[in-house]
């Protein structure tokens, strides 16, 4: 099978011998794999948090379970979690999964980006593979991740009824916040990035765009909001500038939220 891995410069493309699910293991066939930032970084060499495997946004179907599996069947369509959490440790019982010691322990082998890849037992063990619902295609399905990353992220806000936002970065998530902050029932969201195709795809989700580029995005956001600022701004770009403005656009007792 062909494989994307992390080589000594970049990505490689490699053949390597399909692997075969032991004991509590799941085979799946990948259908689709979004590339995320953190991939890049890896690829770069820019990334230590965990090990260097990328792929990690995929979707597929299963091809084969291992011994004592069960729920699920073979040509199944499947998201799995490339992390899981232990549940029962100092962080993990206080809210903190993330920072669990054997959360970055596990991932796919070789990684996502290969034609056919092993979901671990302690992975299968504790739900981490998810069945998406009926209908949905394999490009839909491996956004479940970066979605969940943003439920997650907005589930972290503690503003009092917010009224406004803004979003600083329309990439994919960005652009994800603005579908979801709109799901949960936001009225007035203000997408702000200097890409004509980013902010016309943020238009079309239902938000007022902004260009840095054409105005004074904080003086104009000021007017739109009763010269207060916005209740929340997030900071869905890297560059130090996205963050500066996310600040100046935000009310007095508002809140910054630091995704990217």
């Amino acid at each position: 099978m062909k494989a994307v891995i992390v080589g000594t410069e970049g990505f490689e493309i490699v053949n390597l011998e399909a692997p075969q699910p032991g004991p509590g293991e799941v085979l799946v066939k990948m259908l689709a794999c979004g590339l995320c930032g953190t991939d890049v970084e890896k690829l770069e060499g820019r990334y230590k948090g965990s090990k260097p495997i990328i792929g990690h946004e995929a979707a597929g179907v299963v091809e084969r379970v291992g011994e004592g599996v069960e729920g699920l069947k073979e040509g199944e369509p499947i998201v799995p979690h490339h992390h899981v959490n232990c549940g029962a440790c100092y962080y993990c019982l206080r809210d903190s999964p993330t920072m669990c010691p054997s959360y970055r322990e596990y991932n796919f082998t070789p990684g996502g980006f290969s034609e056919y890849f092993i979901v671990p037992k302690w992975i299968v063990e504790r739900g981490g593979i998810h069945k998406p619902p009926p209908g949905l295609t394999p490009i839909e399905s491996c956004l479940t991740e970066p979605t969940a990353c943003v439920l997650r992220a907005i589930k972290r806000i503690t503003a009092k009824d917010p009224e406004s936002y803004a979003v600083v970065g329309l990439g994919a998530v960005g652009l994800t916040f603005i579908q979801v902050l709109r799901w949960t029932g936001a009225t007035r969201i203000i997408g702000i990035d200097i890409n004509p195709a980013r902010l016309a795809a943020a238009e079309r989700y239902g938000a007022d765009v902004l260009n840095p580029t054409e105005g004074d995005v904080v003086e104009i956001v000021m007017g739109m909001t009763g010269w207060r600022g916005v209740d929340v701004a997030v900071v869905a770009a890297g560059p130090p500038q996205a963050l500066s403005t996310a600040i100046k656009l935000t009310r007095r007792g508002g809140q910054v939220l630091l995704f990217a």
